[in-house]
């Protein structure tokens, strides 16, 4: 799994570079703002869906999946629709035609693009060999025909449909070929509503997460212009991608402890927590260093992205604990706080970007970021500290509320 995450991030990076060496500075933000502009909408296909496939099959209630197929494409058309009416906007009232093209392109990949819970399919048979091959497929040839079509065409058009087209061809092939799994499979196969409730649950979560992730770049273009969106997102590659492989490489270690139980799992963590910060130190100082040569190859244009990839690169210092702490915590009877805290900041970081980003531009924005994870990093060492006198609390209301069972059960008449 590390080595596919490994591969897929060095292609995602050359691929930028070819992008920024193929595309104008304008038009490469062009795309950039597009993609999270995707990414936002999202929530409307409803995600929970993905969580609740895999826990329908987890317990041997198929029918729930081909519904699920359905609701996707279902919700995957409202998206469609969003994005058909944002490019009139484009057209008509905003005068630019180019990004307006973009976007009713992409209108038209939408339901293909998140089409995508198969993969749950084949996580919850437990075929993950099978499930990642088919995952790197999708993305390697989706990247592969962004870069040549950038380097034949210098076309944000074509650009944008080189890179989409694979997840047109191929994920209804692999959803198909999900289906005739479960149907050699022995489970029971009537439909289940409660699992369309827990999707609801895990959507409602999603949302505030989603529109952060994204927002900051689409108002970066609308506030700003394409040009310093560009900038900025040459700034992240590095340090994001990092960040999102700390919850791959920590995975085999984390169900490792768990496997112990959660007391002692939650010893091992903090047994190990020195280590951790002691390698996010040596890690953000090796970012700090290297990172000025790393992002040189992207040129002149894109000279100032250095100096925000080193200030982002302190995230680095507060994050792989954060992200062990939380992931850990989700399987141990947390998930509520987590779900919870995650809005909060969420929501706390959408506010910072629409008051920071039109007064303080980028420099505000990546100090914004970093303080976001500082103050994530403090609500996890507050928790871990707590979480052990929380547990207590919560079991011994919970011998209280069946020892009240109990007594209520009683027959007086002996």
């Amino acid at each position: 799994m590390i080595a596919a995450q490994g591969f897929l991030a060095l292609l995602g990076y050359s691929l930028n570079w070819f992008l920024t060496r193929f595309l104008s500075i304008e038009g490469y933000g062009q795309l950039r703002c597009v993609i999270s502009l995707t990414g936002i909408l999202v929530i409307v296909t409803h995600p929970g869906l993905s969580a609740a496939i895999f826990k329908s099959i987890s317990e041997k209630h198929i029918g729930f999946v081909s519904r699920a197929y359905r609701l996707t494409v279902k919700y995957s058309l409202f998206g469609s629709l969003i994005l058909i009416i944002i490019s009139c906007y484009y057209f008509f009232i905003s005068l630019d035609s180019s990004t307006g093209w973009i976007i009713f392109l992409i209108a038209f990949f939408f339901p293909f693009f998140y089409f995508d819970r198969w993969n749950m399919v084949y996580l919850a048979r437990g075929l993950f060999a099978k499930a990642r091959l088919f995952e790197m497929t999708i993305k390697s040839i989706s990247l592969i025909a962004a870069g040549i079509a950038a380097a034949f065409t210098g076309n944000v058009l074509v650009t944008t449909a080189g890179m989409y087209l694979s997840y047109v061809l191929l994920n209804p092939v692999f959803s198909a070929k999900s289906l005739k799994i479960l149907q050699h499979g022995k489970d029971e196969c009537q439909y289940n509503p409660k699992y369309l409730a827990y999707a609801g649950r895990i959507t409602r979560y999603s949302i505030l997460p989603s529109i952060s992730k994204h927002l900051d770049k689409i108002l970066l273009a609308g506030l700003l212009d394409f040009k310093t969106l560009s900038v900025y997102f040459i700034a992240t590659i590095i340090p994001v991608y990092l960040l999102n492989s700390v919850k791959s490489a920590t995975s085999v270690p984390l169900q490792k402890w768990l496997s112990f139980g959660r007391k002692e799992g939650l010893y091992i963590f903090k047994k190990n927590q020195k280590w951790m910060l002691l390698v996010s130190i040596l890690v953000t100082a090796g970012l700090y260093i290297t990172l000025p040569v790393v992002l040189g190859i992207f040129g002149e244009e894109y000279g100032r992205a250095s100096g925000y990839a080193k200030i982002l690169s302190l995230s680095f210092l507060f994050n792989p604990y954060s992200t062990m702490f939380f992931s850990m915590m989700k399987y141990m009877d947390d998930e509520r706080f987590h779900g919870r805290a995650l809005g909060i900041m969420s929501f706390s970081k959408t506010i910072a970007y629409l008051v920071v980003i039109p007064f303080a531009g980028v420099m505000g924005l990546v100090w914004t970021l970093v303080l976001a994870e500082f103050v994530w990093f403090c609500v996890a060492v507050y928790r871990q500290r707590n979480i052990e006198s929380i547990w207590a609390t919560s079991e011994k209301k919970r011998g209280l509320v069946g020892a009240a069972e109990v007594e209520l059960n009683v027959d007086p008449e002996g």
